[in-house]
């Protein structure tokens, strides 16, 4: 299994729609968001070792915990420089309840929650959260 630099993987989080975000957690990585449709919150860190390249076990655990493609679509997406179209489910009866897309990206911006934390909430608690962030400057 071909292996990539960390440079192609920071190329992919930026073709495939990914947001830096800046935490101050390190100093060795850069940090990168990504909501997917159904409300999901995907975080990665990518290495400030641009041409160094990674083991194939790490590298699948990568890319089934973190960025959650496969590893033909993560090329795919270097190749032809468009973002991977994942798959969309049809909506069920507790798609009613899930925390909105928008609500969960200020959860996770504004009040650094966990998605496991944002998971945790209702609908109507999380949306009430993320309009008292927005009401507030950031910081």
């Amino acid at each position: 299994m071909k292996t990539p630099a960390w440079s192609e993987v920071e190329a992919f989080c930026r073709i495939d729609g990914w947001v830096e975000v800046d935490e101050g957690r390190s100093v060795d990585h850069r940090y990168y968001r990504l909501v997917l449709d159904d409300g999901a919150v995907l975080e990665t860190r990518v290495s400030h070792s641009g041409k160094k390249t990674m083991s194939p076990g790490r590298w699948k655990a990568i890319l089934r915990d973190q960025l959650r493609v496969s590893d033909s679509d993560f090329w795919a997406c270097l190749r032809n420089k468009k973002p991977v179209e994942r798959p969309s489910t049809p909506p069920d009866e507790s798609e009613t309840e899930q925390v909105p897309a928008w609500a969960a990206v200020v959860l996770s911006t504004r009040l650094k929650m966990s998605p496991a934390q944002i998971a945790a909430l209702g609908r109507d608690q999380a949306i009430q959260l993320a309009r008292e962030a927005w009401s507030k400057p950031p910081g």
